[in-house]
């Protein structure tokens, strides 16, 4: 058994704002596992993502165990300004339509964000196997390796300091869930998955072309298959003595 997403939702972004909120496209399953991916530039540092930034703000669902910061970042530019990658997750327990929301910066933040619904993934609060965090400024981004030892998921996110329009690319294992990359106006960032069926190390990475030197931050967190279920098998027969 593997993990498969589900749907992805639309990136959405703020300017100039305390937060920013997100919906899924459409309704979300009972015991799936919806991720966040955010990216943040902030005036207001040092303020890290913590968990309680994140909140279910409207929606029929209910995410009754709460939400993880599977990952966080930040990494400072200059005085108070700070740049963030961050993946929360929760686990679904009632079915139905989502929205969250992230603050915890200040008014006049930039933001990114996108979410990510998979089932077939492990949910308990050990779900996330592994993760790591990496800053810099040559291409490629990179978060920095992680390990799965079986079938996995792999989440990766970052921001970027880039002063015009640059191009950003996945690396080619890797999938891409949103990107942003017009930094004149708004926060530049990305997002991207891989699935994989067995045991691997590897790091979430990007491409970009863009101003040198810019300032990145990038994350990676890597979250276990479900458990298998299933039942002992029942023997039926007849006794023809």
């Amino acid at each position: 058994m593997g993990v498969n997403r589900v749907q992805n939702a639309t990136r959405i972004f703020a300017d100039g704002a305390a937060s920013v909120s997100i919906s899924t496209a459409s309704s979300v399953v009972a015991g799936n596992l919806v991720v966040i991916t955010v990216a943040r530039f902030t005036n207001a540092g040092p303020n890290p993502f913590v968990v309680g930034d994140i909140s279910k703000t409207a929606g029929t669902s209910a995410v009754a165990d709460g939400f993880l910061l599977d990952k966080g970042q930040q990494i400072l530019q200059t005085g108070s300004s700070y740049f963030d990658a961050g993946i929360f997750s929760a686990k679904v327990t009632t079915g139905g339509t989502l929205t969250v929301q992230v603050g915890g910066g200040g008014s006049g933040d930039y933001w990114d964000i996108g979410i990510t619904e998979y089932s077939d993934v492990d949910t308990t609060a050990s779900r996330v196997e592994a993760s790591n965090s990496n800053t810099g400024t040559a291409t490629p981004v990179t978060s920095g390796n992680a390990t799965s030892a079986g079938a996995a998921l792999f989440i990766g996110c970052f921001s970027i300091a880039i002063g015009d329009s640059g191009t950003i690319t996945p690396q080619a294992a890797f999938l891409e869930l949103w990107e942003s990359q017009d930094g004149t106006t708004h926060n530049a960032g990305a997002a991207e998955e891989q699935i994989v069926t067995g045991g691997i190390t590897d790091q979430a990475e990007w491409s970009y072309t863009g101003s040198p030197g810019d300032l990145w931050v990038a994350v990676v967190a890597v979250y276990k298959v479900a458990a298998a279920t299933g039942r002992n098998p029942v023997r039926m027969g007849f006794d023809l003595r």
